[in-house]
């Protein structure tokens, strides 16, 4: 009998380079459902909760979805920095008084980062990166600051376009694809 994977929720963004058009949004609303999806001028965001044994398992099923959808093509993956209080806890899995409390300075080492923003109601946000280092750093707590898998996702994904790119443009010019072509060829191989 096989043991069954452990899987957990992954959270990352996807990145558009384009606005998608309310068709578009329909569709892939109808092939994620662990998602949401906020457009804008010339760029798409989609924000994930992925169930998946792991990083690279959550990020490739997503952009598979995702590019289901005619026309789609994901440019980009990424994490979001700015989180809130109630974030910082459910990152840390202690709770938001917790939290509250390493940033006031009444619990933990002190030296809590200070908040990067804070909205025009109030609500404060930090850098994820700066926070998850004072918790690994102070309080010796197992967390990610940026998971390795989504910058190293970033770069394939980016390295996709990079590659279409040249693809396009020694298609479209005969000097480029003579004199460039072959260095093409021989950084693929």
């Amino acid at each position: 009998m096989r043991g069954s994977i452990e899987m957990s929720v992954y959270e990352f963004t996807l990145r558009l380079g384009r606005e998608v058009t309310d068709d578009e949004a329909d569709a892939l609303y109808a092939v994620i459902s662990d998602a949401g999806v906020s457009t804008g001028p010339g760029v798409t965001e989609i924000e994930f909760a992925r169930e998946a044994p792991g990083w690279a398992e959550a990020i490739g099923s997503a952009i598979r979805d995702i590019e289901t959808v005619p026309g789609l093509m994901v440019t980009g993956a990424g994490q979001d920095d700015l989180v809130s209080m109630l974030d910082i806890a459910h990152r840390t899995r202690r709770s938001r008084e917790a939290v509250r409390l390493w940033a006031s300075g009444k619990r933990g080492p002190g030296g809590f980062p200070e908040p990067a923003w804070q909205s025009p109601g109030g609500e404060r946000y930090w850098s994820w990166t700066r926070v998850a280092r004072w918790v690994r750093d102070n309080l010796n707590l197992a967390v990610d600051p940026a998971p390795e898998e989504i910058r190293q996702a970033d770069e394939i994904i980016k390295a996709r376009q990079v590659l279409a790119d040249a693809r396009r443009i020694l298609r479209e010019d005969e000097g480029m694809r003579r004199h460039f072509g072959p260095l093409l060829d021989k950084a693929t191989c």
